[in-house]
């Protein structure tokens, strides 16, 4: 009888640590799917910090617990060679580092974007088109270099602080 409830408790533990939604990895990371993040508890949103899927399409969550995806740090999917098209829900406002996924073809960016980050797309070879929504006010050093086989770039007629004049097929600074 011992022994039958000592096989509960630990599948009791397991069960509670091992759930699926959350658990704790290296240096405070929670896991989430194939997403390592952390949470800042002040405001309740989430940061991306790491994907370790191998999914070719991609579509990072809106949410993760109830709480809002709000930013994609550095490094969060560097170096992925098998990511071809992402889909970076609205609510993000700034991106880190998809550098060198030499296979990304099409990122999908939310209107609630407002920072591409230092060398965010870096050496991404294979991406085609890039759109640059309303909000996006910062443009970091970079963003897009050796990107080359760009065809279009385009940016939001609105935006108040880039432009695409003309279908120049370029960022210009207003």
């Amino acid at each position: 009888m011992k022994k039958i409830i000592n096989v509960i408790w630990v599948l009791l533990i397991l069960g509670a640590v091992l759930d699926g939604t959350q658990m704790r990895v290296k240096a405070g990371n929670l896991v989430y799917g194939d997403y390592e993040y952390s949470q800042n508890p002040s405001d309740k949103t989430i940061s991306i910090i790491k994907y370790n899927g191998k999914d070719s399409e991609v579509e990072i969550p809106q949410k993760i617990n109830g709480m809002n995806v709000v930013s994609i740090s550095e490094e969060a999917f560097q170096f992925n060679d098998t990511i071809v098209d992402v889909v970076i829900p609205e609510g993000v406002t700034g991106i880190g580092s998809f550098s060198c996924c030499s296979n990304l073809k099409q990122v999908s960016f939310p209107d609630s974007l407002e920072k591409i980050g230092f060398t965010a797309f870096y050496n991404c070879e294979s991406l085609e088109n890039i759109y640059i929504p309303e909000n996006v006010n910062t443009i970091a050093t970079e963003a897009f270099s050796g990107c080359s086989n760009i065809k279009k770039i385009q940016v939001a007629v609105n935006n108040k602080v880039f432009d695409s004049r003309n279908n120049c097929n370029a960022v210009i600074n207003t």
